[in-house]
C-alpha cells in the first residue's frame, strides 16, 4: 500500500514491532532508512563502539549501510538506497536484508549483555572485562 510522507519527506513504519524511519532526499535521489538498534550498553567502552562502527554491514550485502552512535547514546543502523528502484521486489529484498541485519545486531548485543551478567553470577570474583571487550567464556 502507498506510504504517506510528512512534509519534510519523512515517514515512519512499524516493522516487527520496531520503528523504522524513511527519508527521501530529493536533491540526491536517495532513500535513507534508519532505526534505533539499542541504547549504548552501559558496560561498553570505546573499543566496542569502534568494533560496531567498523562493521558497517560489511559482507552482509547492505548497500551504504552503517552503524552510528547518536548524541543521546543510542546506536542507530541506517542505509542509503539509490533511487529510483523500479522493481518493488528488489526494494523489499533490500528492506528485508536491512531489518534482518538490525535484528542480528540487537541479538548479538543482547547475548553479550546476558553473558556478562551470567559470568557475574557464577564467578563474582572474575576480573571485569576490559573496556569494550565482549566475552562469552566462563
Amino acid at each position: 500500500e502507498p506510504v504517506a510522507y510528512e512534509e519534510e519527506g519523512l515517514c515512519h513504519l512499524d516493522i516487527n514491532d520496531r520503528d523504522y524511519g524513511f527519508s527521501y532526499v530529493t536533491e540526491a535521489d536517495r532513500l535513507v532508512i534508519w532505526t534505533a538498534v539499542c541504547p549504548r550498553p552501559p558496560h561498553s567502552g570505546d573499543a566496542l563502539l569502534v568494533q560496531l562502527l567498523r562493521a558497517n554491514f560489511i559482507g552482509q550485502g547492505m548497500p551504504d549501510g552503517a552503524l552510528s552512535l547518536s548524541e543521546d547514546d543510542v546506536i542507530y543502523a541506517h542505509c542509503t538506497l539509490k533511487m529510483p528502484i523500479y522493481d518493488k521486489t528488489e526494494f523489499y529484498e533490500l528492506l528485508n536484508r536491512f531489518v534482518e541485519n538490525v535484528d542480528n545486531w540487537r541479538t548479538m548485543i543482547d547475548l553479550a549483555d546476558r553473558a556478562r551478567e551470567h559470568i557475574k553470577k557464577i564467578r563474582p570474583d572474575a576480573p571485569p572485562p576490559q573496556e569494550g571487550e565482549i566475552r562469552f567464556d566462563i
